[in-house]
């Protein structure tokens, strides 16, 4: 009885331990970026040009994690770099063969997503590079620094990832403008906002359900989706009222926080 005991402390143990890892390496591993998939013609994009490869040329530092990804943050605080989450994208050899399929299937639907952002919304997006086929032409070693600190050296063209141009989050940015007393600078976000996603509309793209909160970031007063794993092609145009939807949360975030601006907001909808 007393081995039992042992034991099970043993386990409670190790599961804590592990678990605590974890949380101070933000679960992130090399291996969780590391996949087998094979290149894809349909995958395949622009080459990486001279201004970009200097983008690269500098630490980035572990910033955050998503269900599609892991972030670093560049040196110089332009820029993030996004490795896509094989531990949750990839299908482990335990799924059953409709279950792989499946598993394959919405991936590959969110790799082409990246692609038609980044060759129709780079500038809607941030969008710099993306790169979600294997090559071997790029002869870069990134400089990867986890959240313990520690620097991995990374040869790139072994791994999928893209670099978007790094943007305070659209909140945290409208809340820091009213808090400052910014209201010119809040209104122009807003009227960019609304244009924003009126362009993506025209542009033909659809994204189900555009969460404000979390998808959405600001460079100054410029708008950008940072999150596109989720958009589709669409044959007709983004209604008014689908706008209406879409902006409804920040419509009554702004009810309370900033009723000038929440009425700015109105504005710059009907007068679409």
């Amino acid at each position: 009885m007393k081995r039992l005991l042992q034991i099970i402390l043993f386990v409670i143990c190790f599961v804590i331990t592990a678990e605590f890892c974890k949380e101070q390496t933000g679960r992130f591993t090399i291996l969780r970026i590391t996949s087998h998939l094979t290149p894809r013609p349909e995958w395949e994009t622009a080459p990486l040009s001279l201004k970009e490869k200097k983008i690269l040329d500098q630490p980035y530092t572990y910033l955050d994690k998503g269900v599609q990804s892991f972030v670093f943050a560049s040196q110089d605080g332009q820029y993030v770099i996004k490795f896509f989450r094989h531990d949750h994208l990839d299908a482990p050899f335990w799924l059953t063969p409709q279950q792989r399929i499946k598993k394959q299937a919405q991936l590959c639907k969110e790799f082409l997503s990246y692609k038609l952002a980044f060759e129709n919304l780079r500038e809607q997006t941030g969008l710099v590079y993306l790169h979600l086929n294997k090559t071997k032409d790029l002869h870069l070693t990134l400089d990867l620094v986890d959240k313990l600190g520690i620097h991995h050296p990374l040869p790139l063209d072994n791994y999928e990832f893209l670099i978007q141009k790094r943007a305070s989050l659209l909140y945290t940015a409208l809340n820091q403008m009213i808090d400052e007393n910014k209201i010119h600078d809040a209104k122009e976000t807003v009227t960019n906002l609304v244009e924003l996603l009126a362009d993506m509309g025209k542009a033909g793209i659809f994204d189900k359900d555009p969460d404000l909160i979390t998808n959405f970031g600001v460079i100054g007063t410029t708008p950008i989706q940072i999150d596109v794993g989720r958009f589709s092609p669409r044959e007709t145009k983004l209604e008014k009222d689908e706008i209406v939807r879409i902006t409804d949360r920040l419509n009554q975030h702004l009810t309370t926080r900033c009723p000038e601006l929440q009425e700015h907001l109105k504005t710059q909808i009907e007068n679409l």
